[in-house]
C-alpha cells in the first residue's frame, strides 16, 4: 500500500465477519498513522455498502501517505 510493507506474525489470523447472504464483499487493509506518535498501523477490515437491486459501494476514504494524509 503506497510503498508500506505489513505482514501478519506466522500462525496468527485475522477473523473478517461478511454479513450471510451477501456476495462481492471486499475485505480490505486500512492504514492509519497516529502523528503524535509516528507510529503507523495497517488492520484487516470489511467495509460494507448498502444491499439493494443494484448495490451501493461504500464510501472510502483515500489519501496519498506521502502527503501527509493519515489514513487511506
Amino acid at each position: 500500500m503506497q510503498c508500506r510493507h505489513a505482514r501478519q506474525a506466522p500462525n496468527t489470523y485475522t477473523d473478517l465477519t461478511i454479513n450471510n447472504g451477501i456476495q462481492g464483499m471486499k475485505r480490505v487493509a486500512r492504514y492509519n498513522k497516529n502523528f503524535s506518535t509516528d507510529v503507523e498501523n495497517l488492520e484487516l477490515t470489511v467495509i460494507e455498502g448498502i444491499s439493494s437491486s443494484t448495490g451501493v459501494a461504500p464510501e472510502i476514504t483515500t489519501g496519498n501517505i506521502f502527503e501527509g494524509y493519515k489514513l487511506h
